[in-house]
């Protein structure tokens, strides 16, 4: 079983690190995303959690996955990746158009799955983190091949309150 958890990238840090700078709604707002992905990792026997993290800093999951001894895998593309796919840096706030960045999108969660299938072995329950705007086509993708998937959106959850982090997608 494949969990996809899309997520407002802001809401992934871990304890620590810059979260010490930021307000106490965000803080709740990424205890409230800890505690989710605790719960998806414990009632799920989660076997390996991977991310996409383009943060620095150590994310909740990176964090979970090191308490619980099981691997954790940035599927993120680096600027490098980007780069070699012809995908500009700056395209999700650039002047491109809906087309564009909708193709661009796609090469990145190929990417992405890409990733997914060279570290998932059979059979093993899974854990993917990622933005928001990736979860369905990720969850679309990987159940191509009769992987069972589910995702979660916290954002229809009684904690969630829209507007603390900037971004939403």
């Amino acid at each position: 079983m494949i969990h996809i958890v899309g997520c407002n990238h802001g809401i992934q840090l871990g304890i620590g690190g810059f979260a010490a700078l930021d307000t106490a709604e965000q803080n709740e707002q990424r205890a409230h995303f800890r505690a989710l992905l605790e719960g998806i990792c414990e009632g799920q026997a989660v076997q390996i959690v991977l991310e996409e993290d383009g943060a620095p800093e150590e994310t909740a999951g990176e964090q979970i996955a090191t308490q619980r001894n099981i691997p954790w895998i940035d599927i993120n593309t680096s600027n490098e990746d980007k780069n070699q796919m012809g995908i500009p840096i700056d395209y999700v706030a650039g002047p491109y158009t809906e087309a564009q960045k909708n193709n661009w999108n796609h090469q990145r969660e190929l990417f992405m799955v890409g990733k997914v299938n060279e570290h998932r072995g059979q059979n093993a329950s899974l854990l993917i983190i990622c933005g928001f705007v990736h979860m369905l086509p990720l969850a679309d993708i990987l159940e191509q091949d009769g992987t069972p998937i589910q995702t979660r959106n916290y954002r229809n959850l009684d904690w969630y309150l829209p507007g603390v982090f900037a971004e939403d997608y």
